[in-house]
C-alpha cells in the first residue's frame, strides 16, 4: 500500500507520515498486512474460541458468533468509514497517532452496545468472556493512543493468539508466534511502526485480553 498524502492543514513533516514515506514499498510487507489485517484475525479468533468452547453444539455457536462479529468486526470498519467520510481521521488506515482517538471511542460504545446485547440474550459465558476481553483491549489501546502509537495489527494478532491458546491449548502458540513475528517485520518494513511501536501493542494485548479472558473463562 502506498503512503497517504497528507491531508489539508496538516504537516508535512509528521512524524507518522515521515517514517511512511521513508521506507520504499514493500509488497510482501503489504500482502502480510492485508492476510492478517486485524479485523481477519479478530473474527479467526472469535470463530476458533466459540466453536471450540461450545463444541459440540458448533451450529448455535455459529449464530453467536454472527451476532458478537457486527459488534466486534462489523462495527469498526463502518465506523472508521463514517469517520472518513465526516473528515475526523485522513483515511482508513488511521496513520496520524492523534486521530485514533475519536473512532476508538466510537468502536468502544459499539462493542458495549453489544456487549450490552449479549447479556440481556443470555449468551454463552465463553462469548462474554471473549468480547469482555476484547472490551479491556479496546480501552488500553485507545488509552495508550493519546500519547502514543501502539500497533493494532501486532496487538490484535496478539491478543487472539493468547485468548486461542488459553481456550484451545497452549500448543496453538507454535502458530501465532510466527505469524507475529512476520506481522512485526511487515508493519516495521512498510514504515507504519517503529520496533517499539510493534512490541508495545502485543505485549500490551496479549497480557490483558488474554489474562481478561482466562480470568472471565
Amino acid at each position: 500500500m502506498v503512503a497517504e498524502a497528507p491531508a489539508p492543514g496538516q504537516r508535512q513533516d509528521h512524524p507518522d507520515l515521515a517514517r511512511l514515506q521513508a521506507r520504499p514499498r514493500s509488497v510482501l510487507a503489504d500482502a502480510v498486512a492485508v492476510v492478517l489485517d486485524p479485523t481477519m484475525t479478530l473474527f479467526t479468533g472469535l470463530l476458533v474460541t466459540i466453536l471450540h468452547g461450545m463444541w459440540p453444539h458448533a451450529l448455535a455457536g455459529l449464530g453467536w458468533v454472527a451476532l458478537a462479529a457486527l459488534f466486534v468486526v462489523v462495527s469498526p470498519l463502518a465506523v472508521l468509514e463514517v469517520c472518513v467520510r465526516r473528515g475526523w481521521v485522513s483515511d482508513l488506515q488511521v496513520v496520524r497517532r492523534e486521530e485514533r482517538v475519536k473512532p476508538l471511542g466510537l468502536v468502544i460504545a459499539m462493542v458495549l452496545l453489544g456487549l450490552a446485547l449479549l447479556v440481556g440474550l443470555q449468551a454463552p459465558a465463553v462469548l462474554l468472556a471473549f468480547v469482555t476481553s476484547v472490551l479491556v483491549g479496546l480501552v488500553a489501546m485507545t488509552a495508550i493512543s493519546v500519547r502514543y502509537k501502539a500497533s493494532f495489527h501486532s496487538g490484535v494478532l496478539a491478543a487472539m493468539g493468547s485468548v486461542v491458546a488459553v481456550e484451545v491449548g497452549w500448543w496453538t502458540v507454535a502458530v501465532s508466534l510466527p505469524l507475529l513475528g512476520l506481522l512485526a517485520w511487515a508493519r516495521w518494513r512498510a514504515g507504519r511502526h517503529s520496533t517499539g511501536q510493534v512490541v508495545v501493542g502485543a505485549l500490551l494485548c496479549a497480557v490483558l485480553v488474554g489474562g481478561s479472558f482466562a480470568l472471565l473463562h
